[in-house]
């Protein structure tokens, strides 16, 4: 695959003097011989709590990972009906399926990309009068970055049972409105390499605020484990994050913020220049968005594809996010109609956003597009 000149992300490009914290941290760890859990996974428990506003954070072996742990540690399981948006990375379904659930697949708003409660709604009434299942559970995500309606979310799994579930693997550094009270709810995010937070490989990790929950986590994600692993209580799994990727991450936590100012302000260039040509992303009111992806709607698949493939030409990276929803793959049944989600996939464009990307790429990617559209309208 071509080598792209500007491309959609690049973690290995970095300050100099970040890569000289990371190999320091890295031979630090090799030094040590901790080389799984112990104090740097420990300390980066402690420090992204902190950072997140929860009481307790458990460090996993991935996102995916993350979300199959809170679903057994909140015992979701065979007869349980869990709502998913449909317009997601597969593995947001695909954690709870492998627990037994049954996936209740629903659409998403247009402007956010984010779970619609109209849908849920829609969904849950169905379900309830079908009586066939037991809904169970809401899992929220917080596509490309932003976070979803953990407002109106909250008071209808509040009004219905449910538990809320924040697939937030995108979205770490996203801020809601406190009268939302997003942090009641428990929280999975994801250290792969190209996202607000990334590690040098897999990772992720839970946020939550109850004592008893934290607990189960800790056993769950070490074979359930009682007062050792030699004594387990439970069935679990070995999800642990290992100790280089902690260390990482701590050095990289460290400079967050800067990062996240360079997404902001890239975001807001973006807007600024394409939002006469295209539907540039919409953040709710009172909302920070991470920026994981800077994400366009088109008005059409054939101008998207046009787009595309006049960026590549210039040798410009892009992503098509999500090329197929969930409710089109062959696991999941049955079939139905959400024509949000379908449209997105036909319509959707992310661009290369991140500290990699210069103000002047920025302006040399939106020039591209421009004229694209303006010869193909």
């Amino acid at each position: 695959m071509k080598r792209m000149r500007i491309p959609m992300a690049a973690p290995e490009r970095m300050p100099p003097e970040e890569m000289a914290r990371l190999e320091e941290a890295v031979l630090g760890v090799l030094h040590s011989g901790e080389y799984i859990g112990g104090a740097q996974v420990e300390a980066l428990e402690l420090e992204l709590a902190a950072a997140a506003g929860y009481r307790h954070c458990v460090g996993v072996s991935s996102g995916t990972d993350a979300l199959w742990l809170l679903g057994a540690a909140v015992g979701i399981g065979p007869g349980d009906a869990v709502f998913v948006p449909s317009f997601t990375f597969s593995a947001t379904a695909e954690a709870f399926a492998l627990l037994g659930a049954e996936i209740i697949l629903l659409d998403v708003r247009e402007d956010t990309f984010n779970l619609c409660p109209d849908s849920l709604m829609r969904a849950l009434a169905l379900c309830r009068k079908e009586g066939k299942r037991v809904p169970r559970a809401v899992v929220a995500v917080d596509l490309f970055g932003q976070p979803a309606d953990y407002g109106k979310l909250g008071e209808i799994c509040k009004k219905e049972g449910l538990l809320l579930l924040r697939d937030s693997a995108q979205s770490f550094g996203c801020q809601c409105p406190p009268e939302w009270e997003a942090d009641r709810f428990p929280r999975c995010i994801s250290f792969f390499p190209t996202k607000p937070l990334g590690g040098i490989g897999d990772g992720g990790a839970v946020f939550l605020q109850e004592d008893g929950l934290y607990e189960r986590l800790l056993s769950l994600r070490e074979h359930g484990k009682g007062r050792d692993r030699y004594h387990p209580v439970r069935l679990g799994r070995n999800a642990r994050l290992d100790a280089v990727q902690a260390a990482c991450l701590r050095v990289k936590l460290r400079s967050f913020r800067d990062s996240q100012h360079l997404r902001e302000r890239l975001a807001v260039r973006y807007s600024l220049a394409l939002g006469p040509y295209a539907k540039v992303p919409v953040v709710q009111p009172g909302c920070v968005s991470a920026w994981a992806q800077y994400t366009l709607r088109l008005k059409k698949e054939e101008q998207r594809d046009r787009i595309q493939r006049a960026l590549a030409e210039k040798g410009i990276g892009s992503a098509v996010y999500y090329p197929v929803p969930l409710h089109h793959m062959p696991m999941w049944e049955p079939k139905m109609e959400l024509p949000v989600s379908e449209k997105l996939s036909r319509t959707a464009l992310s661009l290369p956003i991140g500290p990699h990307v210069t103000d002047c790429q920025a302006d040399e990617v939106c020039a591209v597009i421009r004229e694209t559209i303006a010869k193909g309208g």
